[in-house]
């Protein structure tokens, strides 16, 4: 890679890949994808990859800062949007994390009768249902 003049971002993800299977520290891996990122751009695949590593060593700021770096079509997704309800829920961010799912909520109420019955809305559906489900509930103050 350090050779190619454009190197591709799988090149990136194979060499994280390896490294975590040899059992290198996720760290490790995550600078793979970092470099990565520096010179190929964004790519949202080394973005998504990135965030997964981030997010299982505890380091929820970057990986919303990952989410947040994504096309803005891709980061105001349903899908993108229950992601970083998910990765609040984690950091501890409750009030954030639902606000986030009420505004997934609300892309998935406003989207088509016919676009809400496919295969992927059903299911993001029910990942946010089971989300919104699991939030705690406020306090009755009577």
């Amino acid at each position: 890679m350090e050779l190619s003049d454009t190197p591709r971002p799988a090149q990136y993800i194979e060499l994280a890949k390896t490294i975590q299977d040899q059992g290198g520290a996720p760290i490790e891996a995550l600078e793979v994808l970092r470099e990565g990122i520096v010179r190929v751009g964004p790519a949202t695949s080394l973005i998504f990859f990135s965030l997964e590593i981030e997010v299982s060593i505890g380091d929820f700021d970057s990986a919303l800062a990952h989410l947040d770096a994504l096309p803005p079509a891709l980061k105001n997704s349903i899908g993108s949007l229950i992601r970083r309800g998910e990765i609040l829920d984690m950091a501890g961010r409750t009030l954030e994390a639902q606000a986030t799912y009420t505004e997934a909520q609300d892309r998935l109420d406003a989207a088509s009768p016919h676009r809400r019955s496919t295969p992927l809305l059903i299911d993001l559906d029910r990942q946010l249902q089971a989300r919104l489900r699991a939030q705690p509930k406020p306090k009755d103050r009577r």
